[in-house]
């Protein structure tokens, strides 16, 4: 599964990489990667901003509630609070872990029922109107 197939399942937000980069789903204590070719997403603890020192306690309970969910380990050593771990994507529970630990903004889901739409139809249309009158002045 892809990274963008995932956060469409997982409704969260996904970052489009330009001119080579990879594709990212960002979050408050890191970001969600695509994977290398071994079937693994990439679950990154990093600090964000990368300048922000203050997060070392916040990464180290993540970390360790990375390896109590049992996400593999990719690149993780024991002094620095940064880490790096893969995460199967068709695994329910270590989807919702990761998605936990990076805490990424979410996609809204809007249901459009049909009284909905007349209604920002005949809003849409008022304002439309109003402008043309104001330019037609």
């Amino acid at each position: 599964m892809t990274l963008e197939e995932w956060s469409g399942q997982y409704r969260v937000k996904m970052t489009r990489g330009k001119s080579g980069t990879e594709n990212l789903v960002r979050g408050r204590f890191g970001e969600i990667a695509d994977d290398y070719g071994d079937g693994l997403l990439r679950l990154r603890l990093l600090a964000v901003p990368r300048d922000r020192d203050n997060m070392t306690k916040a990464l180290n309970i993540r970390k360790r509630q990375a390896v109590e969910g049992k996400l593999k380990p990719l690149h993780v050593t024991e002094h620095v609070a940064e880490s790096v771990w893969g995460f199967d994507p068709n695994d329910d529970r270590q989807s919702k872990l990761a998605i936990q630990l990076v805490h990424p903004k979410r996609r809204r889901v809007v249901v459009m029922t049909d009284e909905r739409r007349a209604a920002l139809t005949a809003t849409l249309a008022a304002a439309r109107m109003k402008r043309a009158e104001r330019w037609a002045a």
